[in-house]
């Protein structure tokens, strides 16, 4: 009782005492509830930003597969015309064949040699060729066009017409060396 009679004789005293409790009130108030909450908006907020460059990125990606996927639709029905312009492992006949039927159509006599066909060579993925072929020049020069238009993927490195040299200098025959690689599928 005592104190409230000395706080009545003096009210400025009580009036600091009622503005310290309210500014400890407020300060207390923001001290442990409003700042460990700011602080938690930071945290939740660059954890969104990182989500947001996650997902945007993610985005840009499957817009990637979708070009991509799009692009292979356009070019997928000429792959199947690769297919066939290499040459199956173990299928090499079916390929002289085609050589020897291209050679009969244009009148032109041809021998053909193929580096043997083992591992080293199918795994490079290649197989050496060497054709020697004799006829008439127009001839060999049909002959080379309808190499030309072969579905099989030749890389040609030599083409060398000479004369042959069984034959007699009034003969018209040429003889074409041709030296190169086919591919094989793997």
């Amino acid at each position: 009782m005592m104190l409230n009679a000395y706080l009545l004789k003096k009210p400025h005293l009580v009036a600091g005492l009622t503005v310290g409790l309210a500014l400890l009130t407020v300060l207390g108030t923001i001290g442990f509830i409003i700042w460990p909450n700011i602080k938690t908006i930071f945290t939740l907020n660059q954890q969104i930003m990182l989500e947001r460059e996650s997902l945007e990125m993610l985005y840009q990606r499957g817009q990637k597969i979708r070009q991509t996927t799009a692009q292979y639709e356009k070019i997928k029905p000429t792959l199947e015309q690769f297919e066939t312009m290499f040459i199956k492992p173990g299928d090499e006949l079916t390929f002289v064949t085609t050589l020897e039927q291209v050679a009969k159509q244009n009148s032109v006599n041809q021998k053909i040699n193929l580096a043997k066909t083992d591992d080293k060579l199918i795994t490079n993925k290649s197989l050496n060729l060497q054709v020697q072929a004799i006829g008439q020049f127009n001839n060999l020069l049909n002959y080379l066009k309808d190499l030309e238009k072969l579905d099989y993927y030749l890389n040609l490195e030599t083409v060398r017409f000479s004369k042959p040299a069984d034959q007699p200098k009034t003969s018209d025959l040429l003889q074409l060396n041709l030296a190169g690689t086919a591919f094989y599928k793997l």
